[in-house]
């Protein structure tokens, strides 16, 4: 499965229309990841993200903001893992998919034991988002699904069309891409390469 990451740092144009159309592509999860909005605003950006994410059957995960994760009725929020493990898994409202995000194999089992949906771990290849940070590999990977414990790991990171079947073929439920999806100039087609190349491990 595909997850579509948003950074309207790296879009040439307007941030909805190219979600929208990494949608119209085909991706099961669309992540909204604008960490540095005001929280009116990513509110109201992801009010006009549900509308589209409906229509195409993708499901929307808010980053870090647990009240517009609720407000909107999103699939899920993403969670850094230190707050994640400070709070009780019944904090969260039934029905909100809670992601963590993972460093390390061990962190991914402490975070699957604590209830975690999810594990999103990166970043797998290098890429330049994390610039200058040594990427953890395949075999992190391989070793995060060990850990999980069944918990599906998401992965993220340096994943592209060409490299993206055998991060599935690590044990991956979910392949997370960002520039690639974002900076595209056309999205659309972008998403449908990727799954195809997805689909084809």
């Amino acid at each position: 499965m595909l997850c579509v990451v948003s950074n309207r740092s790296l879009c040439k144009g307007p941030l909805l229309p190219q979600l929208e159309a990494a949608c119209r592509g085909g991706a099961d999860y669309l992540l909204i990841r604008e960490k540095d909005l005001p929280p009116a605003e990513r509110l109201a950006l992801c009010r006009r993200a549900m509308q589209f994410c409906g229509r195409y059957g993708t499901r929307l995960v808010v980053n870090g903001d647990i009240s517009c994760a609720m407000q909107i009725g999103a699939y899920g929020v993403q969670l850094p893992y230190a707050a994640f493990m400070q709070m009780k898994r019944e904090q969260l409202p039934a029905g909100l998919a809670a992601g963590v995000s993972v460093h390390s194999p061990e962190e991914a089992a402490r975070a699957a034991a604590h209830g975690a949906d999810s594990l999103l771990a990166g970043h797998v290849f290098a890429t330049a988002c994390k610039a200058g940070l040594a990427p953890r590999g395949l075999p992190f990977i391989k070793q995060a699904c060990e850990k999980a414990g069944g918990v599906p790991v998401w992965a993220i990171g340096g994943i592209t069309a060409a490299n993206g079947a055998s991060v599935l073929g690590s044990g991956a439920a979910v392949v997370c891409v960002m520039s690639s999806v974002m900076q595209a100039g056309d999205a659309e087609g972008a998403v449908r390469a990727l799954r195809d190349a997805l689909s084809c491990r």
